[in-house]
């Protein structure tokens, strides 16, 4: 369980957040901030970006580890949770654990036995929750951009968002116990696990001052509309697209065969005003054992075969999204060059001792099924919604899953006439 060290979650900027009134961030308000100063907050707000989406301490507990699977992926169980980067070091929780008011997912005992070293509140007082963000406030797969937008949206005031950063506005110590790098875990637990406490990239101290600059830089408080100082205004559409493609569980052996599938695709393009870039990347195995009873007793292998593929790719793209005003509704339309992203796979077969190889082509581009962004037009300057599609019961032994998953967030600022 070393990978402790990279996969437990560690809370800064976890739950207890609120949906804002309106009046934070309402739509249609305009910015007040003039051109120069939307840059200096865009340039201010970039140093939070990189640490918040590149420190374990706030990444692994805003979606990138989720304790409720097995291994990395989708969860066939909550259509909320984005896609884990890595796997939960205590291995696979339950999901009968109880979800909070706000939306955080509140830990049951069983996780507590071990993340139970919280630090003391602010005032002295015994810390008494940990949690992980809600899928709402993810950071996974997430651009400088977006994420502004989300520390705006989710904390609605500035004192909240600097609140929330020093100690949860005095609900809970998770920033720092984030920072002490211990994740709230018992001594016994971080001998067992062999967790390394090792410190953060930058100190608590400096996590402060940096949203405080931020915030400076805006003129000292959250103005206009959830835009107004993380972009400048664009008439085409910024945002992001996430593909997901997750199949996974279909293993099994008895004596006379084995076998283990398993697929893992994600695709996603970001743009700004219209133009930016696609990236995917796929992984894939299947590997398979046949064996026939010997008359003498025991078994013998008889045929086998092993598929392994990889591909990966960057290429520029562009998104437009056409609106059918006499519908009301919208359909978000892609470009970008196939090329970059093709790979290979490696197929081996083999009758008992004589094998054969080839090589196959094999994409990073998941295949969607026609599960395409787009539908009913609610506001002509954002379009936002999902699809998924997942299937049980699937594979040799009906013990496999298979998810489909897409989400698309997109804006302009100011509307093409």
């Amino acid at each position: 369980m070393a990978q402790y060290l990279r996969a437990v979650a560690v809370a800064v900027l976890t739950a207890a957040l609120f949906i804002p009134s309106e009046a934070g961030a309402q739509k249609g308000a305009s910015c007040p901030l003039t051109d120069a100063q939307t840059k200096r907050a865009i340039a201010a707000f970039q140093p939070l970006a990189t640490f918040l989406s590149g420190e374990p301490r706030c990444f692994n507990c805003h979606g990138g580890v989720n304790p409720f699977i097995d291994g990395v992926g989708l969860d066939s169980e909550d259509p909320n949770a984005p896609p884990s980067q890595f796997e939960h070091g205590g291995g696979k929780q339950g999901h009968d654990n109880p979800v909070s008011k706000d939306g955080s997912v509140g830990l049951d005992e069983g996780c507590k036995d071990c993340h139970s070293q919280m630090l003391p509140k602010s005032d002295g007082t015994p810390s008494t929750t940990w949690t992980l963000a809600p899928g709402f406030m993810s950071f996974v797969n997430k651009d400088a951009t977006t994420l502004c937008r989300q520390m705006k949206r989710t904390s609605g005031t500035a004192e909240e968002f600097l609140g929330h950063l020093k100690d949860d506005n005095g609900r809970n110590s998770l920033g720092a116990t984030a920072f002490a790098g211990r994740r709230a875990l018992t001594d016994r637990d971080i001998k067992k696990y062999e967790v390394q406490v090792l410190p953060p990239a930058i100190t608590h101290d400096r996590l402060m001052q940096m949203g405080r600059t931020w915030i400076d830089a805006m003129g000292g408080k959250f103005q206009g509309d959830i835009s107004c100082g993380c972009e400048l205004k664009h008439s085409k559409w910024s945002g992001e697209i996430h593909y997901v493609i997750d199949s996974k569980g279909d293993a099994g052996q008895n004596d006379l065969q084995n076998w283990a599938n398993r697929e893992l695709i994600t695709f996603t393009i970001i743009v700004s005003d219209g133009v930016g870039t696609a990236r995917g990347h796929a992984e894939m195995s299947a590997v398979a054992e046949n064996r026939q009873k010997m008359a003498t007793g025991g078994y013998k292998k008889d045929t086998s075969s092993r598929l392994q593929g990889t591909a990966a790719g960057i290429a520029p793209a562009t998104v437009e999204v056409r609106i059918n005003e006499a519908t009301g509704t919208y359909e978000v339309l892609t470009t970008y060059s196939p090329q970059p992203f093709a790979g290979k796979q490696t197929a081996e077969t083999c009758i008992r001792d004589s094998c054969n190889s080839k090589e196959l082509l094999y994409s990073a581009i998941p295949n969607m099924g026609g599960m395409q962004p787009g539908g009913k037009l609610e506001d002509t300057d954002h379009v936002s919604g999902s699809r998924r599609d997942v299937r049980t019961n699937v594979g040799r032994a009906k013990n496999g899953v298979f998810i489909r998953s897409i989400t698309w967030d997109l804006w302009r600022t100011t509307s093409a006439k």
